[in-house]
């Protein structure tokens, strides 16, 4: 029996219930199909209004443990973990770790065995963007907005944010092509509550005419910040090459144009159209409501029934745009596009566009080709394309929904990175590609091929863990949408048994991809002198031309012999059977290796039964922290080592076998995840690369001009900027990618090798070991890390440590003009310095972060309207806590130093509010912080990066979370306000250690900062510098605040600066720094320079500078 066949055979039976009445009979049974892992219990309702429901009881869903129970601590509404590992949303963009934020949870704990769960609730509307009225683009986004903003019940706009979040939840809402979702998670307590404020929304919102203009400048904002996105930019230049009129070609965004000035010169009235269009399209039966919590399925059935009911049933047909049929056949589709991205990207796209091919969801016939076109092993375009030194990534298929799979038809992409040799040979990818192609016509559909990728869905399945809760009620009630109730669970993944249907639906999207009706796009900033037309809304500029008529002959491309499909996946796992239980198990990690040249901490899982382990190995050295150069040298290491594993390593990715590197302040971290079968081949083929690490001269030259492009990518991004200014100020060992980019330029093969070299050897071990692993195999994972680097015993002082600079009693400001030109969008970053973080301190500001967070959006964001990106957040800076306010703005409408100000009147707000608050919410605030710690991990993975950060930190506090909730339940209401007016408050004789970042876009509120920038150049030469001399090896000195600030009443506090070294600042011939003119101090500050170099800011981290940080007068 196969993995397939197994889990059709252990389906619960879905009552499907078409009465109001939680008691009724139901009218069908669905045999739904869900994991044999998966204890959970569902339930299908259709209520009599044609809302239809499914309901989730996590009631008892814990596979059987003895006294182990594990808790939850990611948020994943943060951008940022507990150690602030920040990924970038594109792929170009570079993935950084830094010790620096926390969750509002604050992480993760063992618990009792019957652990809380949150509960979440999302509610789909089977309408979306397409059916925006021709003349108000945007319409169906700006309702998403208005519709959370009161109900005649709870007419209060802000009641439901303020209660979710109170209980230790959050909201959010998102529209698309045809679907427009609201989601919410809570404590498990307070659902039927929250159901009731949520529901209201749906049947009696009061779509408050008085919050038009304000919510048009939070869709206007969100816009402005999209603009920043190449595949925004990209998309909405693809639908303007369509028929006039088609759905697609729509702008979806909406901004004031569309929303505000454009309805108002043609006399259209925007409100009486968006109540219009919520009477018509909100309608109970385009809806589907996921609801899962930790109670009876009749109880839920209950509130339900009861509570959402009542939303009406207009009995119209669905909108559906099916019949727009050929909705790209059009001259202009089928030419060539050289087009000016937003980032410094090369990128070669191929689409078509075909009939919507939903209806083919049991045999993916667009996945199955996707998966083949974006293969990366032996015989694929991008083995081939790296071989000739002309691409880095490719990446083909369809998304099943959205965008790029409709009812107006189905999208097909194959979207390559290009290097510069790539982009100069484009013409010889597009062949490439093409061939490929020819080579799939001609061998046609293999079941094979098939299924393999079934057998591995399968697998996936079979043994699925838990995700957040939000995450699983969003994605299953937008697959309410799609698939018939059967697959509700597996409909995006299912792949039914090989028939000749499905060779046929293979074949026929196959023979669709023809030259001759393919859109090709070249992207690249090199177009941009040659570009003569602007799209619209984003103002993308662009070139158009005919395709050369030897790329349009499908019978021109024969596929060459270097071209083949993928031979069988020797990584897929057979052997799913979980070890046998062993005495040396314990609650928490045990330490079972500790020598001068490596750790090794164990747990073998019995918690959640699945033949799968994590398995963590972090590689400290001390020549990683030495300077901004050996930092980018590290960065350049790890992408040449992952360029290296591609073809060698993908078919383990294909299996599911995950791997991960992480660069860090003290060195890296290797993560590997799957299935424990084969995950030890894995484990070899990265420490065999490592081992016999080696780089072509041109993947060299290639890979490091690709790193430049990521950090540039990275700081361009204001929020970005902000973040690497201030941990840089920060932390002694940080640097912005600014900095670490200037060094790339000299940089040789030799320097890396010697690099590596020396980081091999000068390195100490400590791994992580957690889930379906003996404690023998355990051992072996850390001999073949050990034996491959061949690293020496390091004494205890050699090891790198972290420190952090003491900010002064004041306010300090440093502000940077955007590296973007012409980007309005801006970031104020405020940061509170607290201190150590021991466990009363970091409760005590965690609680206090939980009880600003709501009102900080309300009143920055909803009331003052300053940005659509609004928050407050808490964070560890190795091992230093404080807090930040960060508001993302456009220099159009706001100057950062009014952003600021208002920031200030909302700390007085706050602190009014603390004062006047009552014991009553208070309590409630601290009570729902303690039943999110008790939170039970999803998976196991979620589980072992929790013990492991622990273990990353050298904290080694595994019962962090225990400890925090016996914190948390003796503090009081005083000792948070007190702690407040220390270090946020602004009343005389305070503690307050404010750092303001702010990185200014261009726009006319901003004074001296142009529109557009004229002269403006982002890396004009300066005098060199080596600054691989300030190594924070010497004594400690004191930098003071600017003693320019007469008024300042701490300009003598020191501010502790462990990493201050008296070496002279020398020039070499190898290292080149470039002129850093967008710091800016404030004009305003007396005796301060307008501008600061690299140079200043390179003696400010050495302690031998003044300038970065000044009080604000």
């Amino acid at each position: 029996m196969n993995a397939a066949e197994v889990c059709n055979t252990n389906c619960n039976k879905v009552k499907v219930s078409n009465s109001g009445d939680s008691n009724s009979i139901s009218e069908a049974d669905v045999d739904v199909v869900q994991s044999p892992n998966d204890k959970r219990k569902y339930k299908v309702v259709v209520l009599d209004n044609g809302l239809r429901v499914l309901l989730i009881s996590d009631l008892n869903s814990d596979p059987e443990s003895s006294s182990e129970c594990e808790k939850p601590c990611q948020d994943e509404q943060k951008n940022e973990d507990i150690s602030e590992s920040e990924t970038d949303e594109t792929a170009d963009d570079v993935s950084d770790m830094e010790q620096d934020a926390i969750p509002s949870d604050g992480g993760k704990q063992e618990c009792v065995e019957d652990g809380e769960k949150l509960a979440a609730a999302a509610l789909c509307v089977g309408v979306g963007s397409f059916s925006d009225p021709p003349d108000i683009p945007g319409l169906a986004h700006f309702l998403e907005h208005m519709v959370f903003m009161g109900s005649e019940k709870y007419p209060d706009e802000n009641a439901f944010d303020s209660f979710v979040r109170k209980h230790g939840g959050n909201n959010n809402a998102c529209t698309d092509c045809e679907r427009t979702t609201f989601c919410f998670d809570i404590e498990r307590k307070h659902l039927k509550d929250a159901l009731d404020i949520f529901a209201q929304f749906f049947i009696s919102p009061l779509l408050k005419e008085n919050s038009v203009d304000r919510e048009i400048n939070a869709v206007d904002s969100e816009f402005d910040m999209s603009k920043t996105s190449n595949s925004v930019i990209k998309q909405q230049l693809f639908g303007s090459l369509g028929k006039k009129g088609i759905p697609m070609g729509k702008f979806m965004w909406g901004n004031i144009e569309s929303l505000k000035e454009t309805p108002s010169t043609k006399g259209i009235d925007l409100y009486e159209n968006l109540q219009i269009f919520h009477r018509h399209y909100y309608s109970a039966h385009f809806m589907t409501l996921c609801v899962q919590a930790k109670a009876p399925l009749d109880l839920m059935q209950s509130w339900v029934t009861e509570i959402f009911s009542d939303i009406p049933n207009n009995k119209t047909t669905q909108p559906s745009f099916y019949h727009v049929s050929d909705s790209f056949n059009t001259p202009d589709f089928t030419k060539l596009y050289q087009v000016v991205p937003v980032k410094n990207t090369n990128q070669l796209s191929f689409t078509w566009h075909m009939p919507c091919l939903r209806h083919l969801y049991r045999c993916k016939p667009l996945h199955y080709v996707g998966w083949l076109c974006g293969h990366e092993g032996s015989g694929s375009i991008l083995s081939y394309l790296k071989k000739k030194s002309w691409a880095l990534t490719v990446v083909a298929g369809n998304a099943e929904s959205g965008w790029e799979h409709n009812s107006t038809g189905a999208l097909f992409e194959v979207n390559i990175t290009l290097t510069d040799e790539g982009l100069r040979n484009y013409e010889e990818v597009i062949k490439v590609v093409f061939e490929y192609l020819t080579l799939l016509r001609e061998v046609g559909a293999s079941e094979q091929i098939y299924n393999q990728i079934k057998l591995v869905e399968d697998n996936d399945f079979r043994w699925k863990e838990k995700v957040d809760p939000w995450d699983y009620a969003e994605h299953l009630a937008e697959a309410m949408q799609l698939y018939e109730p059967v697959d509700y669970l597996r409909g995006s993944t299912v792949l039914y048994d090989w028939t000749d249907e499905c060779k046929f639906s293979i074949e026929s999207v196959i023979h669709k991809l023809l030259p001759s009706n393919c859109n090709i796009m070249v992207l690249s900033p090199s177009f941009e002198a040659q570009a003569d037309r602007e799209e619209y809304w984003y103002k993308t500029k662009y070139l158009v031309k005919e395709v050369p008529q030897s790329l349009r002959d499908p019978t021109a491309f024969r596929p060459r012999r270097q071209l083949h499909l993928p031979p069988p996946n020797d990584f897929i796992a057979s052997d799913f059977s979980l070890k046998d239980p062993n005495t040396l198990y314990t609650k928490e990690p045990k330490l079972i290796l500790n020598t001068s040249r490596s750790k090794l901490w164990y747990k073998q899982d019995r918690k959640f039964k699945v033949p799968k382990v994590c398995v963590y190995f972090h590689i400290l050295s001390p020549v990683v922290s030495t300077s901004a150069k050996s930092q980018a040298l590290l960065d350049l290491f790890l992408d040449i080592l992952s360029h290296n594993l591609v073809e060698v390593a993908y078919n383990a990715y294909v299996a599911q076998l995950e791997y991960e590197f992480k660069a860090t302040n003290e060195g890296i971290i290797i993560k590997l995840r799957g299935f424990s079968h084969k995950l030890h081949k894995l484990m070899e083929i990265i420490m065999d690369r490592i081992d016999e690490f080696d780089v072509s001269d041109q993947d060299f030259h290639t890979l490091n001009e690709q790193l430049k492009k990521n950090y540039y990518n990275s700081f361009i991004k204001p929020e970005k900027l902000a973040r690497d200014v201030r941990l840089m100020l920060l932390e002694n060992k940080s640097w912005t990618k600014v900095h670490k980019r200037a060094f790339l330029a000299n940089l040789r093969k030799v320097d890396l090798m010697n690099f590596v070299s020396e980081f091999k050897r000068m390195s100490h071990i400590e791994g992580y070991v957690h889930g379906n692993y003996t404690v023998e195999e355990a051992l072996n994972m850390e001999l073949c890390v050990r034996n491959r680097l061949r690293n020496d015993a390091l004494p205890q002082a050699m090891l790198p440590v972290e420190r952090v600079t003491q900010l002064p009693v004041d306010d300090s400001v440093v502000r940077v003009k955007s590296f973007h030109e012409g980007d309005t969008n801006s970031t104020v970053m405020n940061y509170f310095q607290v201190g150590p973080a021991d466990i009363s301190k970091f409760v005590t500001l965690e609680l206090l972060n939980a009880i600003m967070e709501e009102p900080c959006f309300d009143i920055l964001r909803t009331k003052e309207q300053l940005g659509y990106s609004v928050f407050s957040d808490m964070k560890n800076t190795s091992g230093i806590i404080g807090l930040t306010v960060t508001v993302s703005t456009q220099a159009s409408k706001f100057s950062v130093k009014l952003v600021d100000e208002k920031i200030e009147e909302f700390l007085l707000e706050m602190a009014d509010r603390l004062d006047d608050m009552a014991a009553k919410e208070f309590n409630t605030h601290r009570d729902s912080l303690i039943a999110v710690k008790r939170c039970d991990d999803s998976s196991l993975q979620e589980a072992a990066d929790r013990l492991f950060t622990e273990i990353r930190d050298k904290t080694y506090l595994f019962d962090r979370l225990d400890k925090e909730v016996e914190e948390l339940e003796k503090l009081d209401l005083e000792e948070v306000v007190s702690l407040f007016h220390s270090t946020l408050g602004t009343t005389e004789g305070n503690l307050r250690k404010k750092l303001s970042v702010q990185v200014v876009g261009f726009g006319e509120k901003e004074t001296g900062v142009p529109v557009k920038a004229e002269t403006f150049s982002a890396f004009s030469q300066s005098t060199p510098v080596d600054l691989s001399l300030c190594q924070g090896l010497a004594t400690d000195c004191t930098v003071k605040s600017s003693p320019s600030s007469e008024s300042s009443n701490s300009s003598d506090t020191p501010v502790t600066a462990p990493l201050a070294t008296t070496a002279p600042l020398a020039a070499t011939e190898d290292t080149e720094l470039y002129d850093f003119t967008h710091l800016e101090i404030d004009p305003a500050v007396e005796g301060c320079r307008s501008f600061l170099t690299v140079d200043d800011l390179h003696k400010f981290k050495c302690g031998l500078s003044l300038h970065p940080v000044s009080k604000i007068l």
